[in-house]
Order: C-alpha cells, then sequence, then structure tokens
C-alpha cells in the first residue's frame, strides 16, 4: 500500500469517525430534551385533588382499590353529573336571552348544584368507606390529604381597571 492511499484512508476514516461523533451527540441533545419534554407534560397542572393525593399516598395495593371504588361511584353516578352539567350550561346560555329569567336559571343553578353535591357526598362516602378498612396509619394519610391545602402562592390584589393619571 502507498503513502498517499494510507494518507487518504486515514483522512476517509477521519471524517467518518467525526461524522459519528457528531450524530452521537445530536441523538444526546436531542434525547435529552425530549426527556425534559416528556416530563414537563407529564408534571400535572396546578395543585392535585384532594381525592387524587389521597390515593397517591396510599401505598400501590390500596391506592388501586381505593381508585376503584371511586371510579365505580362516578361511574354510577355519570348521568347525574352530565345531567347537572347540562342544567348549569342552560343556565348560563340564558343569561343570553333577550328576555331573561333570573327566578328560573337560579332556580336551574340549585338544582345542579344540588345534584353535584349528591354525588359529591356518594363519593365522599366510598371513601370513608374504604378508608374504614384500611389500617390506621393509611387512614391518616387519607384524612391529611383530603384536608384543604394552603394556597402555593398568595393572591395579588387586583390591578384596578382605570389607570391613575
Amino acid at each position: 500500500m502507498s503513502q498517499r492511499s494510507l494518507i487518504i484512508g486515514l483522512l476517509i476514516s477521519l471524517a467518518i469517525n467525526f461524522f459519528l461523533l457528531g450524530a452521537g451527540a445530536t441523538v444526546l441533545v436531542i434525547g435529552a430534551r425530549l426527556a425534559k419534554l416528556r416530563a414537563v407534560a407529564a408534571a400535572p397542572q396546578g395543585p392535585l385533588q384532594p381525592i387524587r393525593r389521597a390515593a397517591l399516598a396510599l401505598p400501590p395495593g390500596p391506592r388501586g382499590d381505593f381508585a376503584q371504588a371511586v371510579k365505580a361511584v362516578n361511574t354510577a353516578e355519570r348521568q347525574n353529573t352530565l345531567a347537572a352539567r347540562q342544567m348549569r350550561q342552560e343556565a348560563w346560555t340564558a343569561l343570553g336571552a333577550d328576555k331573561v329569567d333570573a327566578a328560573a336559571i337560579k332556580a336551574k343553578l340549585d338544582q345542579a348544584r344540588q345534584i353535584e353535591s349528591g354525588v359529591r357526598g356518594k363519593v365522599e362516602g366510598a371513601v370513608v368507606d374504604f378508608a374504614a378498612t384500611l389500617p390506621q396509619n393509611q387512614r391518616a394519610l387519607v384524612g391529611q390529604e383530603l384536608r384543604p391545602q394552603p394556597p402555593l402562592q398568595p393572591q395579588a390584589p387586583a390591578a384596578s381597571a382605570a389607570p391613575n393619571r
């Protein structure tokens, strides 16, 4: 093999190695960015609801049973939940009518609220029934997570609509 062909072979090998290093670095950078995006997308948006917090506080076995108990009530009460949602939507839509019947709108909102309260009561009853079967330390965790949590940030006072001049 001549010296010239050896140099050409080394240059080609060098070029291929640089290409592979660049490709590898690109894959690592893109992979890291995608992992970060996935983590952001999977993160909960805002505070968790109390029942979700209570479920997550439990060990994996009881957590699944807890979720199943709550899901069973939600499934059984789905029609009531949808009816209440529909009533609320109809009530707010009625505000845009030519003639507003405030008493009818309030009555529909009250009825929707009563249905929602009944559903919430059944869910809370299922939570209590399930929690009563848990060991004391797990019941305490559920109770702790169901208590209202302090706000994450203090609310800023509302800015006035009119600028000061």
